[in-house]
């Protein structure tokens, strides 16, 4: 690429003396030079090098062959990377990599400089950013030559090591070491220089993830890619991504800041915007920022122009909104502000969000003869009123199918009257079914079920609406197609949906027969009538509903099958549950193998209850073992059996205990939680219920008999109140457990007592026993 120098030549008169600026060749110079211009260097190496391999492959006339490229992992810790281009003789590569700022690709005199990416001869050194040392082969015309270009005393330097003979295709291949810790960051990096790649590198090993950008729009020179990009506007010159900083273009207008902010790749020919020395970031000079400028005005023209066609291709006025809409939730904000769309019309007519219909009566402007006080005759202006589509009522059942006569609006007979309909105007379809009040179908209410079940308008982007009418619909419907816009209108008769009534019965002197409401339902997630193939039970369990609710209760279809299958448990049939109008009560009970659940199970789902487990629930509910039975407890595993049963024989201490064994048998019985079952017997049943009554009474004897026990046993048994566990360190010396054992015993009142009688001694190892008498 050229370089945009400034060359002009100032001539001095009368200067004394003068010299040009140098700089001196040394450590510290190449240094800063070449590593402290990089602010990204993993990705300044990935860059340049990938670049240098494009350049090459189109000095070979081979642009869309893809270079070689390797991933440093933690395996295999070592970046390397190799082109199939025009590679480089012995002295390309010595003035090359000895020479700062020496270009093979900035010739001023040449049009052909402007084909390659690279131009300030600082991209073949980048990997001097990164390591103190690299290697370079170059295969040559069936040579092989093997260079080590390191730094020598702070000075880059190239040596040449091995000469030899190969079969390998022409091109350069650089290799150097990674630190493990670092591969990660040159993966990001390879990544990322990637995204501006005519073609994909191959990649030997492992293959890292490239993204792959969805373009949404695209002109001659540029590309609106998905959100799942960048999120910013880039101009890409050669191989390379540059972000374009709005507040750095020179003069750049203000109405065309909003392209900054889209996921943008503006695309400029080489050596149309300068960058600076890094190649990291545009250099943003004059020409630079017009040719930006440029660039995006053209692609605010490119999207304006594309928008009006494609609104001025709709063949229909809902065409035209759903596009606009469209549009508007693509270009929004300032953007939309400046592509400047909302005064684009289709046939005079401008886009709006939905359609407002009054279904009423309109108001017509006439005039009548009308006769004044005086007797005299007048023609005044008035008006009449006009349906506007009929006789047709329109209810907006969008989103649900209701099956209740009660949200029907009905129209009122008013002069000032007036019903609107808001339909979307992005909507795909609407649906209208149509109801003849003149013929009114049987089964209404199942046939509208079966188009809910169904669902097959069940989505938010089409608008349903029932409509009853009683003269013909057709010249309506075409007026209610031409207020939306000529939209999808799709017509479904009441009549026409399928619906075959369900009877089990044959005859009705038969013994066995059984009636079976047309309007039965069933349970299917909630309460649903039967589809088509669906039979009647000749058995079942009923409950009478209103308005899909159980009559006079609060319960669940859930809770409905729970209550039909504790009582299987106990022997009931097990037979499937259905919901009945409770209009038909009446007609069920002659059916003698339908039975009504809830009055079935208030007589026997109390069985279901045992005493005994229930008796044990609610003794876990109200005690806990207390204290006083740790304590005995500690008292007997201190004392040993010995010594223990003969203290307390004729005590309360055994009685408590045994009562205690008993409690704890009940508790540990109560596994299972019994007042699930009372709360759904309560939700249908009222009173009380004879097993939980026993069980609450039996519990609370068994509790009082042991707290009874505890208290005889802490009157007497004096000598608990003292009993603590034994304390092993004794005026901060730590003792030993029996030596504890025999302090804590000599507290004890028995204690003393028994060793005044000389009736209990302590052997050798701190054991208790007692004496013959």
């Amino acid at each position: 690429m050229k370089s945009n120098l400034d060359t002009t030549r100032h001539d001095y008169v009368g200067a004394v003396r003068s010299r040009k600026l140098t700089i001196e060749a040394n450590g510290k110079a190449f240094k800063e030079l070449i590593s402290g211009i990089y602010s990204d260097k993993a990705y300044a190496i990935a860059r340049e090098t990938m670049a240098n391999c494009v350049d090459s492959h189109v000095q070979a006339g081979t642009p869309d062959r893809p270079f070689d490229i390797k991933v440093p992992t933690h395996l295999e810790p070592e970046y390397v990377i190799r082109d199939y281009g025009v590679s480089m003789t012995d002295d390309t590569v010595f003035e090359l990599y000895s020479t700062l700022f020496r270009s093979t690709k900035d010739d001023p005199n040449s049009d052909e400089s402007n084909k390659f990416v690279g131009k300030f001869g600082l991209g073949s050194k980048s990997p001097f950013s990164y390591t103190d040392a690299f290697q370079l082969t170059a295969f040559l015309d069936g040579e092989a030559r093997y260079y080590d270009i390191s730094f020598n005393g702070g000075e880059p330097q190239t040596s040449l090591f091995l000469v030899q003979e190969t079969d390998e295709e022409n091109g350069i291949m650089i290799t150097f070491p990674v630190d493990p810790k670092d591969c990660p960051d040159f993966e990001r990096a390879i990544v990322r220089a990637c995204e501006g790649l005519p073609v994909l590198p191959n990649f030997l090993g492992r293959k890292p993830h490239i993204p792959q950008r969805n373009i949404i729009r695209q002109g001659e020179r540029w590309k609106l890619l998905d959100s799942t990009a960048t999120g910013r506007a880039e101009a890409k010159q050669g191989t390379v991504l540059y972000p374009l900083n709005k507040n750095a273009v020179i003069d750049c207008p203000h109405e065309l800041h909003p392209l900054f902010e889209l996921t943008l790749h503006l695309e400029f020919p080489i050596g149309e915007l300068d960058v600076v020395t890094s190649r990291e970031a545009l250099s943003y000079d004059e020409d630079t920022s017009k040719n930006i400028i440029r660039g995006l005005e053209a692609v605010r023209d490119d999207l304006r122009s594309n928008s009006v066609a494609y609104l001025a291709a709709a063949e229909t006025y809902h065409q035209f909104n759903t596009r606009f809409a469209e549009l508007k939730k693509r270009y929004t904000g300032h953007l939309w502000t400046l592509l400047a769309l909302g005064n684009e019309t289709f046939q005079g007519k401008k886009p709006v969000d939905e359609y407002i219909l009054r279904i009423g009566d309109k108001k017509v402007a006439c005039e009548v003869e009308v006769t004044t006080l005086d007797g005299e005759k007048k023609i005044v202006p008035s008006q009449r009123r006009e349906p506007r589509f009929g006789d047709l009522e329109f209810d907006n059942i969008t989103g649900y199918l209701t099956t209740s006569y009660g949200t029907l609006r009905r129209f009122k007979d008013q002069s000032d009257y007036y019903d609107r309909l808001r339909v979307p105007a992005t909507v795909d379809k609407i649906v209208l079914i149509v109801e003849d009040q003149n013929i009114r179908p049987r089964y209404t209410q199942q046939r509208l079920d079966i188009l809910r079940v169904q669902g097959t308008w069940r989505s938010k982007n089409v608008a349903c609406f029932w409509v009853r009418h009683t003269a013909d619909p057709e010249f309506a419907i075409k007026r209610f197609r031409a207020c939306v816009g000529r939209a999808e209108v799709e017509i479904v008769h009441l009549k026409d949906v399928p619906y075959a009534p369900v009877r089990w019965s044959d005859s009705s002197d038969s013994s066995d027969s059984v009636y079976v409401p047309d309007d039965y339902k069933i349970i299917r997630n909630g309460w649903s009538s039967p589809e088509e193939g669906d039979v009647a039970p000749a058995a079942a369990y009923y409950v009478p509903l209103y308005k899909n609710e159980v009559e006079g209760y609060s319960l669940s279809t859930s809770e409905l099958v729970r209550i039909r299958d504790l009582m299987v448990q106990i022997g009931e049939p097990d037979l499937p549950v259905i919901g009945v109008p409770k209009t038909r009560r009446s007609q069920i009970k002659k059916n003698p193998a339908w039975v009504e659940l809830l009055p079935r199970a208030r007589d026997v789902l109390p069985e279901v209850l045992d005493v005994q487990e229930l008796t044990a629930y609610y003794v876990n509910q109200q005690y806990r073992p207390s204290d006083t039975h740790k304590k005995v407890v500690k008292l007997q595993d201190l004392l040993g059996e010995k010594l223990f049963n003969p203290l307390v024989e004729g005590t309360s201490i055994p009685a408590m205990l045994n009562a205690l064994d008993d409690l704890v048998i009940v508790m540990n019985e109560s596994s299972k939680n019994p007042m699930e079952v009372i709360r759904l017997i309560q939700k249908f049943r009222e009173g009380s219920i004879p097993a939980q009554d026993e069980a609450i009474e039996a519990a609370g004897k068994i509790v009082e008999a042991y707290e009874e026990a505890s208290d005889r046993v802490a009157k007497d048994f004096l000598l608990l109140k003292h009993l603590t566990i034994p304390t092993f360190r004794f005026q901060d010396r730590v003792i030993s457990f029996e030596e504890a054992k025999e302090r804590r015993l000599a507290v004890l009142p028995f204690y003393a007592w028994l060793k005044t009688q000389q009736r209990l001694t302590l052997d050798a190892k701190g054991a208790s026993t007692l004496k013959a008498a």
